[in-house]
């Protein structure tokens, strides 16, 4: 089972009914962009202390269309990853040597998830959907490194694929049951999925409805719960939101990371104190996903069109919605 089918758990499921905000303002300046030209359809879901807040789309897409991620796609797959590390299957400064045997140097499970390993940004196998976890990350461990490990950041496709091996290893069973265990059955996921292959690009090849990745946001907002359930620690959750890579050089930054990167997230905007405020993952294709820390929200944005359009877009409605939630819910 590639796709997430798992019922959503008893009990409340948040995002569960709606909470009222006016956020007209979002719907004009979405019909506006629409109507120009800009893209030619989108669609959002945004959340707020377990409630959807707003669930609506504009042009061609239906409102809970799933559509590809991409960059967006490498949260939910550090989650898991990051899951099973509370689980005790894997720590996070084990050497990846220790469950891949074609890598004999230094790189640490936690230097795949934030970027600091030196492998390569992309690797041919990455595109080769009859290949598997396991061949693929035989293959990068075979490639010339870009960095030293730990000496600079470089936003890597294959950096991912190898830990979403070591996931298979450590946890004894595929990715997308992997997937399914750790994150999809437990948030009530109906159409994640990664695609019909057995190596999946946990960076940037999962496709999803808003719906889905909206559940996905509530865990990051509600320090690892979803529900009553436990998906995530509150110590993984603090690591997912705080910078990893202070003072290491850049040799190519992620496609929203301007001000740093954490786990699965690029931290896109800082407080007075260099805090991380509004964390954000996106790039490779029309979907754009942010966590608000300041105003305590979280949406997932996809259009029809470009990735910079839709991030274009959501920094324009960002405010809007900050603004509105600032006002009591009628």
């Amino acid at each position: 089972m590639l796709a997430c089918t798992s019922s959503a758990p008893a009990g409340p499921t948040p995002p569960g009914e709606f909470k009222r905000y006016d956020l007209s303002s979002v719907s004009d300046a979405f019909s506006a962009t629409v109507s120009n030209g800009e893209v030619a359809a989108l669609s959002l879901n945004a959340v707020k202390g377990g409630a959807v807040i707003y669930r609506r789309a504009f042009g061609a897409l239906a409102v809970g269309q799933p559509t590809p991620l991409g960059g967006a796609t490498a949260m939910p797959s550090a989650m898991v990853i990051l899951a099973l590390a509370d689980s005790g299957k894997l720590r996070l400064d084990d050497p990846v040597s220790k469950y891949i045997h074609a890598f004999t140097g230094e790189i640490t499970v936690r230097q795949l998830l934030n970027h600091t390993s030196g492998l390569p940004a992309d690797a041919p196998i990455l595109k080769d959907n009859s290949s598997t976890l396991e061949k693929a990350a035989d293959a990068i461990a075979a490639l010339p490194p870009a960095a030293k490990p730990g000496e600079a950041f470089l936003y890597s496709a294959a950096g991912y694929q190898v830990a979403g091996r070591v996931a298979e290893v450590a946890g004894d069973n595929r990715w997308a049951h992997l997937f399914d265990d750790y994150l999809g059955g437990t948030v009530g996921l109906t159409d994640f999925t990664y695609g019909n292959t057995r190596n999946p690009r946990l960076l940037d090849g999962g496709t999803a409805s808003p719906d889905d990745y909206a559940r996905i946001l509530d865990v990051q907002l509600h320090d690892g719960l979803f529900s009553t359930h436990r998906v995530l620690s509150p110590a993984s959750i603090t690591l997912m939101q705080s910078d990893q890579v202070t003072g290491i050089s850049v040799m190519a930054a992620s496609p929203t990371g301007t001000h740093g990167q954490s786990i699965g997230w690029g931290i896109e905007s800082v407080d007075a104190d260099g805090k991380p405020q509004l964390l954000s993952a996106g790039g490779g294709a029309a979907a754009y996903a942010w966590t608000d820390l300041k105003s305590e929200y979280a949406g997932c944005l996809v259009a029809v069109g470009s990735f910079e359009a839709t991030h274009s877009i959501a920094t324009r409605i960002q405010p809007l919605i900050s603004a509105a939630l600032s006002r009591p819910a009628g």
